[in-house]
């Protein structure tokens, strides 16, 4: 998801070709669970709501936005964790704190880093910046998530940070789908670290993804024993 901080690849684009070629043959032979969210848009451009681009731009976009996101923010959840052991052992102390743990880590390490492009209607001047009328700007989930007028000591992960009004879902009619299930997958997995893990810390070096709109790692060595075996 995203392209690559090189800019985007013949192979990428193949790829991308290939995954919406796939997703617009699913659409036509109807392989898909009926009365699902798919049946649903596909139904939608039978009525003529939805032209087949959208229907086919719409699925392809689900699908992958599921994938990624929820990779990368696991694997920014280890990391803050594993590098603030002051956290984990808050969390281990207050299991009660797992689901304050979740949107802190998404606030802290936003899986999607830039938001959506916009056009500025009229000139308009933000943090003392005058964008002119038709301007192209885009807001950034991330440095959303860091701004010091929203939250104090925004650089520190803290895992008991309350309130925590955190972009990282998008907001309004963009809000994320998926969210109800990216914070129940992250609850179930911090929950068994939790319980069952004597701690997580860092086993190498770990490699960024290199990625413009990703947030994420390529490898992340980490060591969690398991608390009967420390």
């Amino acid at each position: 998801m995203g392209c690559p901080a090189g800019g985007e690849t013949p192979a990428l684009a193949e790829a991308t070709g290939g995954l919406f070629g796939f997703v617009a043959q699913i659409a036509a032979d109807g392989e898909y669970v009926a009365d699902g969210w798919a049946d649903r848009i596909v139904q939608a451009g039978g009525r003529g709501e939805l032209g087949q681009g959208e229907v086919v731009s719409l699925l392809g976009g689900i699908l992958v936005a599921a994938m990624d996101t929820t990779v990368n923010m696991l694997g920014n959840l280890a990391h803050a964790l594993a590098t603030h052991p002051d956290q984990w052992a808050l969390l281990v102390e207050r299991p009660d704190l797992v689901p304050a743990a979740i949107e802190e880590a998404l606030r802290y390490e936003s899986p999607v880093q830039p938001g959506f492009f916009r056009v500025t209607t009229a000139e308009t001047t933000v943090a003392g910046v005058t964008l002119p009328a038709g301007s192209r700007v885009m807001a950034a989930f991330g440095s959303a998530n860091r701004d010091p007028r929203r939250f104090a000591d925004p650089d520190r992960f803290l895992v008991d940070r309350s309130p925590n009004d955190h972009l990282a879902f998008g907001r309004g009619v963009h809000f994320c789908l998926g969210a109800p299930v990216a914070r129940m997958i992250g609850r179930v997995v911090l929950e068994e670290l939790v319980a069952n893990a004597a701690g997580v810390h860092l086993a190498g070096p770990f490699v960024r993804k290199p990625n413009r709109m990703l947030r994420g790692f390529d490898s992340l060595p980490l060591t969690v024993r398991h608390r009967s075996r420390r």
